[in-house]
């Protein structure tokens, strides 16, 4: 599932992009990124070199198309898009300040940075199956002199 929130981000880096290079023709503008998934946060905020391929891939061009500073969490109770993923009856959905609104909080008259849970802490138990894979080891060198009278005629010419 992580995966897929991160392609989400990636559509949402490339879709912003865009859009920003038009838009900043007029009038400059900041963008800000939400997500609901603290594993694809911590992915985009940190090093994207700590990861395998898929992630890593990704996160580097979602780190080039935006600032990491501009992504931030939204708690999954304050995420609209969470109502079709819950699979949630019509009739709470045409009623519900959230689906037609959005959060709260991006409503109020100084615009967050951020919703207030800055514990976007993960175990490492949720991103062991992305890091790279290192070993600890000591390279070991082995040098072979094979002397015979065809290599020995070769190195004295």
């Amino acid at each position: 599932m992580p995966r897929l929130e991160l392609l989400g981000a990636l559509l949402a880096a490339r879709l912003a992009s865009k859009v920003k290079a038009i838009v900043d023709l007029k009038r400059p503008s900041k963008v800000f990124f939400w997500t609901d998934s603290k594993i694809t946060l911590h992915w985009i905020k940190g090093s994207s070199k700590r990861w395998k391929s898929f992630v890593s891939i990704r996160v580097t061009e979602i780190q080039s198309l935006c600032d990491t500073s501009a992504w931030a969490h939204c708690p999954g109770k304050h995420n609209p898009a969470d109502f079709l993923s819950r699979g949630v009856n019509v009739e709470i959905l045409l009623n519900s300040d959230l689906w037609w609104k959005g959060p709260q909080f991006l409503r109020e008259v100084v615009f967050p940075t951020d919703t207030g849970n800055d514990d976007t802490s993960i175990s490492l138990h949720d991103i062991s199956d992305e890091l790279k894979k290192t070993s600890d080891y000591s390279p070991l060198t082995l040098t072979v002199l094979n002397h015979n009278s065809f290599t020995d005629g070769i190195l004295k010419i």
